[in-house]
Order: structure tokens, then C-alpha cells, then sequence
């Protein structure tokens, strides 16, 4: 089976609308998405579009309808430590949290409480020497645990080859990336999940506007 997914990026290079087919390839699952001056998300749409493009992979939305809507806002309350307040549709907030980072403004912890129900998230991240993640261990009190280990395969340029994942000590997933010889972006991808068993290959092709 072949999925569509569509990016759009700012001149800040953050994405703006992720599109992910969910019928065919005309029916579409999408996010949109608005930052504040410092980069953090402060508004997403989740919204289910036709697509009404003649050709595919061309997109042009067609009819949409708004299935949900978050906003968030942000507030620092000490060197390394964000509040984050999350807001429903109604504008009400649902939940909040404080939120750690390091010296590298990399996140090491999140501490998450549900204003209604009497769930809280306990979530915190490593990473390794080169700054990428590798280990997410995410926690609530109703139950769910979970412990995500990442290991990656660089080139002599520092150019990430293969990320391993492992859940709870098992690996999961081998993921190998490809990239154009001549402008070194990236060209494809090769996921192999050990507990399908399946294969998924992933083909990227760009677009400029201006």
C-alpha cells in the first residue's frame, strides 16, 4: 500500500502543514501548525481535506473539515525551566506542566497534570554526546510505562546512515537513509519493524516556491 504524506515549511524552516493520505489518495489526515517569536508550536489544526489536485503527488485542498484544535502557550519561570499550558478548542485549559532543558536547550524532562481527570505524565530524555536522543522513557500513573533506546550509524562527514530502535531492551525497528549523492538531501528511507514483520520504504521529493 502507498501513503502520500505532503510537507510545507516556513522561512524558519519548521513545518507548517504535514498532510498523511488516509484514503486512497484523495481523502487526507492534516496538521497545521503556528509558532511564537521563540519557535515553540502556539496553535495546531488537525483537519481532514479532499485532495482535488488532477495529478498526484500534486496537493490542492479541496473541501476540509476541522476534526480538532490545541493551542499552547509558554512561560519561563526559572533558568532551563518552561511552564507549558495546553488549551482546547474552548480555549480551557485541559492540562499543564513544567518542562526541563540542559544547557543545549534540549529537553531532559517534562512533568505533565491533567486539570479534570487525576492523570500525570512523568516523561524525561537523554542524549548522547553528539546531541542526539537516545533514550525517551515515558510515564503516567494510570499505568503506562514505556522505555525507548536509539542508536545511530554515522558516516566519516557525521551524516546519520542507520538509527536502531529498541523498546523495553528489544529492538523494534533498523532504519537506513540514503541521500543524493549532489546535494546530499535526502533521498530515501528503509524501515524494517521486527515485531510485523514489514518493510516500509519511504521516496522524498522537494519543491521550492517562492
Amino acid at each position: 500500500d502507498t501513503v502520500f504524506t505532503f510537507y510545507e515549511y516556513n522561512n524558519q524552516n519548521r513545518i507548517t502543514i504535514k498532510r498523511s493520505s488516509v484514503i486512497g489518495r484523495e481523502i487526507f489526515k492534516s496538521y497545521y501548525y503556528e509558532y511564537d517569536e521563540k519557535g515553540n508550536i502556539k496553535k495546531e489544526t488537525v483537519i481532514r481535506e479532499v485532495n482535488a489536485a488532477e495529478h498526484i503527488p500534486e496537493f490542492k485542498a479541496g473541501m476540509q473539515t476541522v476534526l480538532s484544535l490545541e493551542s499552547f502557550s509558554y512561560e519561563s519561570i526559572a533558568p532551563g525551566q518552561v511552564k507549558k499550558k495546553f488549551y482546547n478548542d474552548e480555549g480551557r485549559v485541559y492540562k499543564e506542566g513544567i518542562i526541563h532543558y540542559n544547557e543545549k536547550n534540549q529537553v531532559t524532562e517534562e512533568a505533565f497534570d491533567f486539570s479534570v481527570t487525576w492523570i500525570k505524565e512523568r516523561n524525561t530524555y537523554k542524549y548522547s554526546d553528539k546531541g542526539f536522543l537516545s533514550e525517551k522513557k515515558l510515564n503516567s500513573n494510570e499505568g503506562y510505562s514505556v522505555l525507548e533506546g536509539y542508536e545511530y550509524d554515522l558516516d566519516n562527514a557525521g551524516i546519520l546512515e542507520g538509527l536502531h530502535v529498541f523498546k523495553d531492551g528489544v529492538k523494534t525497528n533498523d532504519i537506513g537513509y540514503l541521500y543524493d549523492k549532489s546535494t546530499r538531501l535526502l533521498q530515501s528511507e528503509v524501515n524494517r519493524d521486527f515485531k510485523k514483520p514489514s518493510i516500509r520504504i519511504v521516496r522524498y521529493d522537494y519543491g521550492y516556491y517562492y
